[in-house]
């Protein structure tokens, strides 16, 4: 009798062992259930540029999907509604359920994907000219408990236009040399015609700053000679304190040049506690100024994007890579673009200029500018 109850026992135990090491371990035993709708925080469309070609395949990108987790995503629905005859609207509703996969041990709370949209024939003969993705709102998440007043709330998640052409990447450096950084040279060009840098004033403010003088003593000669006090100006300002400016004895000009060294720079230093008992003004002129990147381009074309950061700096080169938008002879309108044959790109801001008031401004600078050296005559 014992050994029959050990023999159950032990029957038990491997049942037991055997159910326990039998796969992942379910993160829901109970059969957790979930329906409705979940929502995403972001989708773009074509990386977010601003053009698709007509007929090209439309990529959609959606991120931090909020779905409780990847094992529960059971569909993506897409809809789509027509307004204005030429804008089309893709929503996007992301079904919930249990998949049936039960072998979930890791889920991605955030799930991300990428879907490739066929331009379909439909899209073509309705003549669409803007493409538009949304997103269902939050408070969808349980389909019977829908706030009908927020059901727009956060629903508009990215949009591009639709046009016929075809890309081209350019990549353009310029040379900016020394004159650049001066303001009084302004407004001030780079030696090509058709594609460049722009330097032009916006204002100018006169500032007053207080200084007093202050002695300076040298620890080590390296000469004698005849001295006379000299000052040291400085090559920055601060408007919130009084500025010290170091008087520094030099060699008189009627001495010969042998003893002209008298002091090397690191040997000067400042005496804090000998200031001159009055308070001077120093009158200075702060600029404000803006930089442009300007580019002669075909007639109604448009940038569709590109780095316009300067990060490929060498010296003092500014390099740019973009991509132009060519429309074809069919297509029948231009832009977006302030000129119908410039792009005109506000370096400063780091923002395209759109408004063509200011890009006529512009353009009439860039034709008045004085012109820059380039590398060779640089170099010469």
């Amino acid at each position: 009798m014992n050994r029959w109850i050990l023999a159950l026992l032990a029957s038990l135990l491997i049942l037991a062992c055997a159910e326990s090491d039998d796969g992942p371990i379910r993160i829901y035993p109970n059969d957790f259930a979930v329906g409705g709708y979940g929502y995403m925080l972001y989708a773009e469309l074509d990386s977010g540029y601003r053009f698709h070609i007509q007929g090209d395949t439309l990529a959609l990108a959606m991120d931090s999907m909020w779905t409780f987790g990847n094992c529960f995503l059971k569909d993506i629905e897409l809809y789509g509604s027509y307004s204005n005859d030429t804008i089309l609207t893709i929503t996007v509703k992301l079904l919930l359920g249990n998949t049936g996969t039960t072998d979930c041990p890791q889920p991605i709370f955030r799930p991300d994907t990428v879907l490739y949209l066929a331009f379909n024939e439909e899209w073509k003969q309705k003549g669409v000219r803007e493409i538009r993705v949304e997103g269902n709102a939050h408070n969808e998440f349980y389909p019977e408990d829908i706030d009908t007043a927020a059901t727009a709330y956060a629903t508009f998640k990215d949009s591009i236009l639709v046009r016929q052409g075809s890309f081209r990447a350019e990549s353009i450096s310029v040379y900016l040399d020394s004159s650049f950084a001066d303001p009084y040279t302004y407004p001030r060009r780079t030696s090509s015609d058709t594609a460049g840098v722009l330097f032009i004033t916006d204002s100018l403010d006169i500032d007053t700053f207080l200084y007093r003088f202050m002695e300076s003593n040298c620890v080590e000669i390296h000469d004698s000679c005849e001295t006379v006090p000299d000052t040291a100006w400085r090559s920055s300002w601060s408007a919130q304190d009084t500025n010290l400016v170091p008087i520094r004895a030099v060699c008189a000009e009627d001495t010969t040049a042998d003893s002209l060294v008298y002091c090397l720079t690191a040997n000067w230093k400042n005496d804090s506690t000998s200031l001159s008992d009055s308070v001077y003004e120093y009158l200075d002129t702060t600029w404000y100024y803006s930089k442009f990147f300007m580019e002669q381009i075909p007639k109604c074309a448009s940038v569709d994007h590109g780095d316009f950061t300067g990060s490929a700096l060498h010296g003092r080169y500014f390099t740019t890579q973009h991509i132009l938008f060519i429309p074809s002879f069919e297509e029948s309108s231009c832009g977006p673009a302030a000129l119908s044959n410039w792009a005109i790109y506000n370096l400063s801001a780091q923002k395209e200029v759109l408004d063509s008031a200011l890009a006529d401004t512009l353009l009439s600078a860039w034709k008045k500018a004085s012109v820059g050296a380039s590398e060779e005559e640089d170099v010469e």
